[in-house]
């Protein structure tokens, strides 16, 4: 270790899963406030998850 800089061993180990999980602010669109109707998207959406986790391909993120 030279200046409490820990030598790097990234791909000398195990391989390992990494999880990404990606969260959203809902906000209305029309004053870009914070939108409290997340039970209401969720409850749009087509299917159903016994997780409560969606498949990216089933949740688009929109922007304007």
């Amino acid at each position: 270790m030279a200046h409490g800089i820990p030598e790097v061993n990234f791909g000398r180990g195990p391989s390992f899963r990494l999880g990404v999980e990606e969260e959203f602010i809902l906000v209305d669109p029309a004053t870009g406030a914070v939108s409290h109707t997340g039970s209401e998207l969720l409850a749009r959406l087509p299917g159903e998850s016994p997780d409560g986790h969606f498949a990216p391909a089933r949740t688009r993120p929109r922007s304007s």
